[in-house]
């Protein structure tokens, strides 16, 4: 193996350990931090999906509070969408996804329930718009509850540790690999080049990460892929300044390195067992002052 090799073969392993590594932190700062989590709440909460999921579920168990032979068609459909339209179901909502958070990355155990015992007086005056007699089976002492989840929800505990590690490893190792990339290389420009032409590429790929990822693979994930969809794409707005940041220096990475080769005096590599090239010529050599074409000396 060559150098330019084994330099180029150091310099692809740290830059990938970089760009795992990262995005392990980023994933610790935005899916795994409940603060984000609940501050993104009423973002999520806005979501289509999120609202079709709430709206069936509370639907479903304002209809079991009910007489079976009650009849209600859609007053009921319209109640469970006008209580997610009521401020205090946020609040609730919030306390819901603080409770799938300690469930879903924290080890919690027991079921995830969203009560919605504070917005009793907007269901009652929701079905009573619809029919009177309905607002009565609603009561104050057993409010409307939603079980968010049940047994489907994953439990990412240990992922939450191994990130960590991941992490503080990854990005230490991958920077000594790309420095060491770099000081080993024969052609060291060409070596900021690639280092440029991945940070710029950094973009795309948290756009994968945090976009695409969301939008065409968790939904396909029961009910909780849904909400974790919209988790991400909530939180994941705090690493556009990165990505903007990572593509600028990319970009003037790359333009120092194709400087430094335009300064550079052209090198030709003997190979073995191929003939000594002879160092190339320009394609115009000078023409003397009479018009005369003149060999280059």
């Amino acid at each position: 193996m060559t150098a330019r090799r084994a330099a180029n073969l150091i310099l692809t392993a740290g830059l990938v350990l970089g760009v795992l590594a990262y995005s392990a932190f980023a994933t610790r700062r935005t899916v795994f931090d409940v603060d984000r989590l609940t501050a993104a709440a009423a973002g999520i909460l806005e979501a289509a999906p999120v609202q079709d999921l709430l709206g069936d579920q509370v639907a479903e168990q304002i209809a079991e509070a009910l007489p079976s032979d009650a009849v209600h068609d859609g007053t009921v459909v319209s109640a469970a969408r006008e209580t997610l339209r009521d401020p205090r179901f946020v609040e609730a909502f919030t306390e819901a996804m603080t409770a799938l958070y300690q469930r879903v990355f924290a080890g919690a155990e027991g079921p995830v329930v969203l009560d919605l015992s504070a917005t009793t007086d907007s269901v009652r005056s929701a079905l009573a718009r619809g029919d009177s007699s309905l607002a009565d089976y609603i009561g104050y002492d057993d409010p409307i509850t939603v079980r968010i989840g049940e047994g489907d929800l994953p439990d990412l505990q240990a992922w939450k540790g191994r990130l960590g590690a991941f992490t503080v490893v990854g990005a230490l190792l991958g920077l000594s690999l790309v420095i060491g990339g770099v000081v080993l290389h024969p052609h060291r420009s060409q070596a900021v080049g690639r280092v440029g032409r991945w940070l710029a590429g950094y973009g795309c790929l948290q756009l994968v990460v945090f976009w695409l990822f969301p939008a065409a693979v968790l939904p396909a994930f029961a009910e909780w892929g849904k909400v974790m969809a919209e988790v991400i794409r909530g939180t994941g707005s705090t690493l556009v300044a990165p990505a903007v940041v990572a593509g600028v220096a990319g970009a003037a990475l790359m333009g120092a390195a194709y400087a430094w080769q335009r300064r550079q005096p052209v090198v030709t590599e003997h190979l073995p067992g191929r003939p000594i090239a002879a160092a190339p010529t320009p394609l115009v050599s000078r023409v003397g002052a009479a018009g005369r074409w003149e060999p280059p000396v």
